[in-house]
């Protein structure tokens, strides 16, 4: 009884022995199988053609144009105009000024913030209620009242935190991963110097008051869209990268805008104006290849296309804008250069994919018909 017993357990534990060398041989072959398709590829016809860059590129950079035009004489003119504006530029009143109001907005306690909203939530729905009750006046949507209930609603947690706006940003669970690892800010970034006066908390409520009042002739929503896109312009100019992931998860959102196409070139232009300042104040680095060579040539061509078309001022404003979204690729290639942004721009790519599939499947279930929306056909 035991040698059976002993044979038993025997041919028991073989089983899982042996489904596990042939699990290990077939991951065997399968990964010679893919050394033989990636040597394949990489000798063959494709894969010359997307090695051959290198060395193409070696020679540029050992040529005549390279070393004697664009090394020598530009290189030096533009080092001499970078430091002067470098030392202008972070020397101004003007920009000392913008650091030292924007440290201190930062610095405002939440519940100052709080405070705020509701104070302009409370606002615009009494404005909206007093268009409806008088007649002699232009009648309000009910999106009015709906907007400004939702800014109170909004604002009541801030209420009970006194913890300053940039102290929250770095503590808060989604706001800390959204700025630590999708943005890439450090922990002192977080770290709060200024200090906040009672005549700027006055100062920020008496705005709150001001900006329901202006509901009566700007729509609320316009306003909360203003003070999103400053606040925006302002993390895009502290880093351009974070521009290009805007610009990257974004994209397809934008079909819900009427002209989508400009929307992005506005990010565009505002991701390069804040790169162009940190390349002249020696904060980061321009580098041109020779695939930027062929693309500024294309450029060129596109450009030329717009002034000698048929289509006149039209096809000169697509050109245009045309021109403003192909200054992405100079930004993705110049500012993309680490392994740890590049993994952020797969990040937003794929989190961005994934609510578009969402969206779709939703369409799907409810039967919601595409209506072409992904397309700009104001100006494609």
């Amino acid at each position: 009884m035991r040698k059976n017993n002993r044979s038993e357990g025997a041919e028991n534990l073989g089983e899982p022995i042996s489904g596990l060398a042939a699990f290990s041989l077939l991951v065997f072959l399968i990964d010679k199988l893919a050394d033989k398709i990636y040597g394949a590829l990489a000798n063959g016809f494709f894969g010359k053609i997307f090695t051959a860059y290198s060395s193409e590129q070696r020679s540029f950079e050992q040529g005549f144009l390279k070393n004697h035009f664009i090394s020598k004489k530009f290189n030096r003119n533009f080092r001499k105009f970078r430091q002067y504006f470098s030392r202008t530029f972070e020397g101004s009143r003007i920009l000392n000024q913008m650091r030292i109001q924007s440290d201190k907005m930062l610095a405002v306690p939440l519940k100052t913030y709080g405070i705020v909203s509701f104070i302009f939530g409370f606002y615009t729905v009494l404005i909206a209620l007093v268009r409806w009750l008088v007649p002699e006046l232009p009648n309000a949507s009910s999106d009015y009242a709906w907007i400004g209930i939702g800014v109170c609603l909004a604002s009541i947690p801030l209420l009970r935190s006194y913890d300053s706006l940039k102290r929250a940003l770095g503590k808060g669970m989604m706001t800390g991963m959204l700025c630590r690892d999708a943005f890439g800010f450090r922990e002192s970034s977080f770290a709060v110097k200024a200090k906040v006066s009672r005549v700027r908390n006055n100062v920020l409520l008496l705005c709150g008051m001001l900006m329901g009042l202006l509901t009566f002739f700007v729509h609320p929503l316009q306003i909360l869209l203003f003070w999103f896109g400053i606040a925006l312009i302002a993390v895009i100019f502290s880093s351009p990268e974070i521009g290009v992931l805007l610009s990257i998860f974004v994209l397809p959102f934008l079909s819900f805008w009427k002209h989508p196409a400009l929307a992005l070139g506005v990010l565009i232009v505002v991701t390069a104006f804040s790169y162009l300042v940190k390349v002249i104040c020696g904060k980061r680095i321009l580098k041109f290849e020779l695939l930027d060579l062929s693309v500024v040539l294309f450029w060129i061509l596109l450009q030329l296309s717009g002034i000698l078309s048929a289509g006149g001022k039209e096809g000169f404003r697509e050109v245009l804008l045309s021109s403003v979204l192909m200054i992405g690729y100079f930004l993705v290639v110049n500012l993309m250069r680490t392994e740890s942004w590049l993994n952020r721009c797969v990040k937003a790519l794929v989190a961005s994919g994934t609510l578009v599939a969402i969206y779709g499947v939703f369409q799907y279930v409810f039967g919601i018909e595409n209506t072409g929306n992904w397309l700009d056909t104001s100006y494609f």
